[in-house]
């Protein structure tokens, strides 16, 4: 339908390799599949490492805390406080922390993920997560080019795109990606978070 990248486009090969990675496959000059070479996957593991250790001190220095170290003066994880609570330094500091643990695991998930595909089959991938809460300057930045990149690109090609090219309206493309993506997201914490009536308690 025209929204396959052009390197997936290619060859039959290509477009098995695109659709059969859970991370985005990474194409070189002459739109061949990058190979991974020995100095990238120990590049990957080494990275590997220090997120694991990264994700260790913020998962032993936050958990006796439920995950919300500074205190408020309502649960940290409820609904149930005002408008003005919200922006409490402590409330807001609280959300940092989480931010950033959800950045990192995402991190730490992604790249395991990848150095699997990329030792099993020696094909480079795309990074999904490039330290968005700390290397972004913009939230354009933030969400466009460092923020699971994966997700970006499947709505941009599956839900924005298509959109676009139906309705002609960019207006329309966006709202429907947008749609697509809190549906996905929901969809992702209820198979994650949700807890039946027996597993309460």
């Amino acid at each position: 339908f025209g929204f396959v990248p052009p390197a997936a486009g290619k060859s039959l090969k290509n477009y098995i390799v695109y659709y059969a990675s859970m991370m985005k496959t990474k194409f070189d000059d002459q739109l061949e599949p990058a190979k991974a070479t020995a100095s990238d996957i120990l590049g990957r593991i080494g990275e590997f490492g220090f997120l694991f250790v990264v994700l260790s001190l913020l998962f032993s220095c936050t958990s006796p805390y439920d995950f919300a170290p500074f205190v408020t003066r309502f649960e940290a994880h409820s609904i149930d406080h005002g408008l003005v609570d919200l922006f409490h330094p402590f409330h807001l500091a609280n959300n940092f922390v989480a931010a950033v643990l959800v950045s990192v695991s995402l991190s730490f998930s992604t790249l395991g993920a990848s150095l699997l595909f990329n030792i099993s089959t020696g094909i480079m991938t795309e990074r999904v997560v490039e330290n968005p809460m700390f290397a972004s300057k913009t939230p354009s930045e933030f969400w466009g080019r460092k923020w699971n990149n994966l997700v970006h690109s499947l709505l941009k090609s599956g839900v924005y795109k298509p959109v676009r090219r139906i309705t002609s309206s960019n207006k329309a493309a966006i709202f429907s990606a947008f749609i697509a993506s809190g549906l996905l997201h929901e969809y992702v914490w209820v198979i994650l978070f949700y807890v039946h009536e027996h597993q309460k308690d």
